[in-house]
């Protein structure tokens, strides 16, 4: 199941959102997952154009709704929307990008967070829509 964290690490500046897919989890969580091959490589990180597709953040009160959107030939697809309880203060402090991680079968969500931030695994970073 997609989890969505919030922690220090990834950003100097502050918190980040972290969303983890399972790479064999559902088929919105591996069509998210593949995002990664449409990177292009930053420092230890990919990035995800905009005109290839975003992350939608939006938050009422302690919830936290995050859409990931594909954009097409046809106009954006939502491939994967997950809503979660979060701090609202801790949110008030994260940046506007989004940080996407793929957990491999079995892997904790924790886990998988810890390996990225060993420098193990690259993130994936996804901005707000254009």
């Amino acid at each position: 199941m997609a989890t969505v964290v919030l922690t220090d690490g990834f950003d100097s500046e502050g918190t980040a959102v972290v969303l983890v897919v399972d790479q064999e989890g559902t088929p919105q969580e591996r069509a998210v997952a593949g995002l990664g091959a449409r990177g292009y490589e930053g420092d230890e990180c990919l990035y995800l154009v905009q005109t290839d597709g975003w992350v939608d953040r939006r938050v009422v009160g302690d919830v936290l709704t995050l859409d990931v959107v594909l954009a097409g030939e046809t106009g954006p697809t939502v491939l994967l929307s997950v809503t979660t309880r979060v701090d609202p203060v801790a949110y008030a402090r994260a940046g506007a990008e989004t940080v996407v991680l793929v957990a491999a079968p079995g892997e904790s969500a924790g886990s998988a967070l810890d390996t990225a931030l060993s420098g193990e695994e690259w993130p994936l970073i996804v901005a707000p829509a254009p």
